[in-house]
Formats: C-alpha cells, sequence, structure tokens
C-alpha cells in the first residue's frame, strides 16, 4: 500500500467523521441562548406572581367587605393575566426547546450515517489488505520499513474502528432520548395551550363576579353586608342537615382496606402549600363550622392555580353546586377514586378539566383553585375518603331532607367515620 494511498485513505476517514458534525452547531447555540433568556424571563414573572400572592394573602386577612371584596377581584384578575403570560412564555420556550431538539437529532442521524460510512469503508479497505500479499506490498513499497508501517496504520484502524462502534452505540441511544423528549415536550405542548385557554376563561369570570357583586350590592357596603349574612344562614342551615345525615348512617371502617398512615402515599395537590384549616376538630372549626369540625383540610391559594391529582385513579364524578342558585355548598369540585381503598375530593374550583370515569395519573391537573360555592376566599378544599363509605348523592334524594335550593345538586356523602385526615397521608 503507496504512502500517498495510505495519506489519501486517513484524509478520507477524518473528513467522514468530523467535517459534517459541525453542520446546524451555530442555530442550536442560537436556540440554546433563546432559551436561556426565555427561562431568566420567566423568573421574573414568577416573581410577580408570588408578590400578587403574597398581596392576596393580605387582603384575605382584614375585614370582609365590600371593598375588599372588589380589592381581591381586581389583584386576582392581574394574578391571572401574569399566570396567562407566563403560561404563553412556557408554550413559547417548549416550541424553542422542540426546534433544538429537532436539529440535534438531524445532527445525530447525520453523525451515524457518516460513522456507518466511515466504518463501511474501512472495513473495505482492510479486506483489500487481506487479499494484498505479503510480497506483493513489499514489492508495491520503496523499503521494507513503510511497508510494515502501513500494516501497523491498518491495525490502529482496526482499533479505531472497535472505538467508532462504540460510540455509534452511545449516539444512537442519545437519539432515542431525544426523540422521546421531543414527544414528551409536544404533548406539554398541548397541555399548556389547553391551560392558557383555561386561564383565559377563569379571567372572564372573575370579570362577572365583580360586575354581579358590584349590580347586586349597587355599590353600597351595607348590601354587601346583607348579602353575606344571608349566605351564613344559608350555609349553616346547609351543613347542619348534612352533618345530621351524615351523623346517622351507619358505617364501620375496614382498616385491612385502606393502607395504613404514612408520608408519601398521597401527594400535595398544589405548587405551593399553605395550609389555612386543618381537619377535625381545631381552634377555629368550632368559629367556622355549625358541626364544629372540619371534614377536610384547607388550603390558601390564589384563584386559577393548578390543582392536582393527589395519587393516580378514576374520576367517580364532577358537579357544581353553583347551578343551584343559593346552593352554598362545595362549588365545582372533583372526586377521585384511588387503587388503594382511598378517594380524594378537591372542592371550591374555579374550574375543572376531568370528566366521569377518565383515568388520571399522579400529578395531572385536574382543575383550577377558586372560590365557587361557599368560601370566604380562594383556597382548596381537600377531602379524603374510605372508598368504602362515600357516595355520590342527590341532595333531594336523602330521607327526611326538605326541598331546598340544593335539592337537584349532587355532592359526596358519606358517614363521619369515612372521612379520614389528608395530612397523615401527605
Amino acid at each position: 500500500m503507496p504512502r500517498s494511498f495510505q495519506n489519501k485513505f486517513l484524509v478520507f476517514i477524518l473528513l467522514l467523521l468530523f467535517l459534517p458534525a459541525t453542520a446546524g452547531a451555530g442555530k442550536i447555540d442560537e436556540l440554546r441562548a433563546q432559551i436561556g433568556d426565555r427561562e431568566r424571563q420567566l423568573a421574573e414573572i414568577q416573581e410577580e406572581i408570588d408578590q400578587y400572592e403574597k398581596d392576596l394573602e393580605q387582603v384575605g386577612a382584614e375585614k370582609d367587605n365590600l371593598n375588599n371584596a372588589i380589592k381581591k377581584l381586581d389583584i386576582t384578575r392581574n394574578k391571572l393575566l401574569t399566570d396567562i403570560k407566563k403560561t404563553q412564555g412556557q408554550i413559547n420556550n417548549e416550541t424553542l426547546n422542540i426546534e433544538k431538539l429537532s436539529l440535534e437529532i438531524v445532527e445525530k442521524e447525520k453523525r451515524i450515517r457518516n460513522n456507518n460510512a466511515a466504518i463501511a469503508e474501512s472495513l473495505r479497505r482492510i479486506n483489500e489488505n487481506d487479499n494484498f500479499s505479503m510480497i506483493e506490498g513489499v514489492l508495491a513499497e520503496r523499503n521494507l520499513s513503510e511497508f510494515w508501517e502501513n500494516l501497523d496504520t491498518l491495525k490502529r484502524f482496526q482499533e479505531g474502528i472497535k472505538k467508532d462502534l462504540k460510540k455509534l452505540k452511545e449516539v444512537k441511544t442519545a437519539l432515542s432520548g431525544d426523540k422521546e423528549e421531543v414527544e414528551d415536550r409536544r404533548s406539554t405542548l398541548i397541555s399548556k395551550r389547553g391551560e392558557l385557554d383555561d386561564k383565559r376563561g377563569i379571567v372572564d369570570q372573575n370579570k362577572a363576579e365583580k360586575n354581579e357583586i358590584l349590580e347586586v350590592t349597587e355599590n353600597k357596603e351595607s348590601n354587601y353586608q346583607v348579602l353575606l349574612n344571608e349566605k351564613i344562614k344559608q350555609r349553616e342551615q346547609f351543613e347542619k342537615e348534612l352533618f345530621e345525615f351524615e351523623s346517622a348512617l351507619q358505617f364501620e371502617l375496614d382498616p385491612s382496606k385502606i393502607p395504613p398512615a404514612g408520608r408519601g402515599i398521597l401527594q400535595w395537590p398544589l405548587d405551593y402549600i399553605r395550609i389555612t384549616q386543618r381537619f377535625g376538630k381545631t381552634a377555629d372549626s368550632g368559629r367556622l363550622y355549625t358541626s364544629g369540625t372540619h371534614n377536610g383540610v384547607d388550603f390558601g391559594i390564589s384563584t386559577g392555580s393548578n390543582v392536582y391529582t393527589a395519587l393516580g385513579g378514576v374520576v367517580r364524578g364532577t358537579g357544581n353546586t353553583d347551578q343551584f342558585y343559593g346552593c352554598l355548598s362545595y362549588g365545582k369540585w372533583v372526586l377521585i377514586r384511588h387503587n388503594n381503598g382511598l378517594s380524594t375530593l378537591y372542592a371550591h374550583l374555579s374550574g375543572t378539566i376531568v370528566s366521569k370515569g377518565q383515568q388520571v395519573s399522579t400529578g395531572q391537573v385536574i382543575g383550577y383553585s377558586g372560590s365557587s360555592g361557599y368560601s370566604t376566599g380562594p383556597h382548596l378544599h381537600l377531602s379524603l375518603f374510605a372508598s368504602q363509605g362515600v357516595e355520590l348523592m342527590r341532595l333531594g334524594d336523602i330521607p327526611g331532607r326538605p326541598i331546598t335550593r340544593c335539592s337537584n345538586a349532587t355532592i359526596p356523602i358519606a358517614p363521619k367515620d369515612a372521612y379520614l385526615d389528608p395530612l397523615i397521608y401527605l
């Protein structure tokens, strides 16, 4: 094998292996920089959202009057609009990430093709050398040292081929991972676009709620207080009747059908956790509830925040007691039955995005926080049941219960012993 051929062969292999790998790299770097800028912008937007959360918490602690009610709605609207801005930014970032990954996939596919070509050419040259007799090799070279040097070069190429094959496998594995990530990001993109539409709808609800308060109260504090006292009386009556009915239900909990208490069995249903009311008899439950006890845990959270499933399962039902004017109950709610004998209820939502019979996974968005139903402010109410004890019931079907504005509403009903403390599983 003449030295001139050896040099050409080496240059050919190097060109195949290295030159095309740099194509598109500039565009990928440009996209990386854009993604970094967008992420910094998203962090700034999140700081705005956090400040609105603090403002709402502060206003929520003040006296319930018309001025504060309107103030809360205005802050909530600003927070929701900032949420929308954040979601749009996340959509833009996902689009850039998909574009970047797609370019990286193209680059990896090029590299795989080039490596395959280089390896194939190397094998062909080695095969030619195997058919090249030693005598012919010696005669073809100007001296014996050049002949042995060329043989040594071929051996080094053989070792290089082994390394290239290993690298090729690594590139193919990375390529497969990139393609999976693209599919995941596309799913996230679809989800975020749906979330964007949902939150725009919540902004419209917020505006309608403000207009309704101003119209009903005629922008007068005295009228607002009359309305507030009316709601409190209706709520107390509803609570009393429901508590009496649930207390009369016969139920014996079978401990073998639910998991033993333990942290981490359920996941937190919100991104930010601020507990405002615990389960059972607490310092505030006697003052806040006619029954003297609280059948769940309340989390303070602004309207429009994502609410996640605490565990995967099947949606047993959804409802909206606000469809029946004057029915001051859970508002918009979702009940999920889990495979471990537990069921969770998410109430006072501003919107739900799941339906009865739907399979949901742990951490999936099922709705958005709000203050529907009877609520003194935006929050999430989370109840936990032993599944064996909870049923969905139309309130008008409760024996002996008088016909009220809630008669056509359906909500989860359970004996008091079927209610469990969510915090012992979170």
